[in-house]
């Protein structure tokens, strides 16, 4: 799906197969999947209150490597101001495509606009 996604010319059909793929669940149909993920959603909510923690994040969180969320932005704060510092100081042209002119750096992502700590 990706190759023909990133090579084919026809919009029009790469439209179709990305609306095709991505919508398969929510379609207002006999095969649609919202209300199956609204209960998967409540069930993990629930297990992780019956388990002590304020949400399915929180639990995900423990089980994982991160254990809670100060820790995941305590790391990302640790990432983003070297990571700043070698953009700035790389020439432009050996930079991904994907950095956007006039992007905002000021802060890591996902962190809401929050600046890091100092």
């Amino acid at each position: 799906m990706v190759p023909f996604l990133q090579a084919s010319e026809k919009r029009e059909l790469r439209e179709k197969l990305h609306r095709a793929y991505f919508m398969k669940g929510d379609n207002d149909n006999a095969n649609d999947t919202k209300a199956t993920l609204l209960g998967i959603i409540a069930l993990r909510q629930e297990k992780a209150r019956l388990l002590g923690y304020a949400d399915h994040a929180a639990f995900i969180l423990e089980e994982n490597m991160a254990k809670n969320a100060e820790r995941v932005s305590a790391f990302l704060e640790r990432l983003w101001t070297p990571t700043l510092l070698k953009m700035r100081t790389e020439p432009r042209s050996s930079r991904p495509s994907s950095t956007g002119a006039g992007e905002d750096t000021s802060s890591p992502p996902g962190t809401g606009g929050t600046p890091p700590r100092s």
